[in-house]
């Protein structure tokens, strides 16, 4: 599936000589679900989230009617490395999708402290390199899958963040995301990740345990994220995007 070889949407872990600076200098932050806070410019914090989720998103209202997100952040990954790095006046939106805590470091002491230690500079160098094909890489997949396959591949991506191995039955989805989440990752609209999901109720592929997801192993198959050629449409109109579900 892999375009640029790495996972989409969700960011590898940060090397251990990064994240062991935030433990050793970051304060106490703190997020509760649905904040909504800018990072990036010079006089700001990067975070290195502990526990919790945290999306980037495109802001709504600008050119669509709902968030977009085009990258997740699980515990272990450090949010706000590039704009720190690179000191560019730009900002980046981002949201708390569950309670957070992480440490927070001013950016111009990360960049200070990147700078003056050379095997800092070349794990950075990495972490960053990871990040933005991670964020291309989803925002690939957005644009030349359909809403199922997008959906099939966002659930498998969430067992390799977690490093679980999809077995044979029944799996329990490691990260609870509400459908709207799913949909603002996937750049679908709620009513086409339920039905979706509807769809895939009624084939046996999908279970909620009260507020859990379950995914059968078969969803997994090769046949439900085809090659891009194989999903053009008949008419040959590029890129194939109906956003909307079978069944």
């Amino acid at each position: 599936m892999a375009f640029l070889n790495f996972p989409p949407w969700i960011c590898e872990p940060d090397a251990a000589e990064v994240v062991e600076l935030f433990l050793r200098k970051g304060r106490k932050r703190q997020f509760r679900r649905n904040d909504a806070f800018e990072i990036g410019r010079a006089s700001s914090e990067i975070y290195l989230l502990k526990t919790g989720v945290i999306v980037l998103y495109i802001e709504e209202g600008r050119w669509f009617d709902e968030p977009r997100a085009y990258s997740v952040y699980l515990p272990g990954r450090i949010l706000g490395a590039v704009r720190s790095i690179s000191l560019r006046p730009s900002k980046l939106h981002a949201r708390a999708l569950r309670d957070v805590d992480a440490l927070a470091l001013p950016c111009a002491d990360f960049r200070a402290a990147v700078l003056a230690d050379e095997r800092l500079q070349v794990a950075t160098k990495d972490d960053i390199i990871s990040k933005q094909g991670t964020q291309n890489e989803g925002l690939l997949v957005n644009l030349l899958y359909d809403p199922p396959a997008r959906l099939v591949l966002l659930l498998d991506a969430i067992f390799a963040a977690f490093r679980l191995t999809i077995r044979p039955g029944w799996n329990p989805v490691p990260l609870d995301l509400r459908t709207n989440e799913y949909g603002a990752i996937v750049h679908a609209t709620r009513v086409t990740v339920s039905r979706v999901f509807g769809h895939w109720k009624r084939q046996g592929l999908l279970r909620r345990i009260g507020h859990h997801i379950e995914v059968n192993a078969a969803l997994f198959e090769p046949e439900r994220t085809l090659t891009i050629e194989r999903r053009l449409r008949p008419d040959g109109v590029w890129p194939p995007r109906p956003d909307v579900a079978p069944g």
